[in-house]
């Protein structure tokens, strides 16, 4: 016959199948320090960054059009197309042409959806336009972004009379 050895564990070492009340509260614990964590993470880091990123490409894109009006590009004015839509997403849009009206649009940008234009004002656009060769704008002026959230956290993209784009 054959002997069956029967094995036997010492209390302490046996796994048992469940959880045990200290593993509980340590894993719930690590769930509540999580939770508010997240909670009282500052989102408005994101919103602050999203404003800069647009005021950002504006500038490029103003910077771009004057390059493309100085280098003659098409044989044509450059200019670029602000709306400040009263519903919806505001956007910008790059043309060729001595007007916005008879010119081609070439380019549409959105700026994200959690910033507006505040300068041009709402339900308004208005034109940078910039001449060929010299690339002098027809005017100076500024234009506004802000947070959507937090009106006061703008920043100021500034067309110069000398073409510069400072912001």
């Amino acid at each position: 016959m054959s002997t069956v050895k029967k094995i036997q564990y010492k209390k302490g070492l046996h796994a048992s199948p469940g959880m045990s009340l200290i593993e509980l509260v340590i894993v719930m614990g690590i769930f509540i320090v999580l939770v508010t964590s997240i909670r009282f993470f500052p989102i408005d880091f994101f919103y602050a960054q999203s404003l800069s990123d647009d005021a950002t490409k504006i500038a490029f894109t103003l910077r771009g059009t004057r390059d493309r009006a100085v280098a003659q590009d098409s044989e044509s004015m450059w200019g670029v197309h602000f709306v400040n839509e009263a519903t919806g997403t505001d956007y910008y849009q790059v043309f060729m042409g001595d007007t916005f009206a008879s010119g081609a649009v070439v380019e549409r940008v959105n700026l994200n959806e959690t910033v507006q234009f505040t300068a041009p004002p709402s339900a308004s656009s208005t034109d940078v336009l910039f001449s060929k060769l010299s690339g002098l704008p027809t005017g100076s002026g500024s234009l506004i972004i802000s947070l959507i959230s937090d009106p006061t956290k703008t920043k100021t993209i500034t067309i110069l009379g000398n073409g510069q784009v400072d912001y």
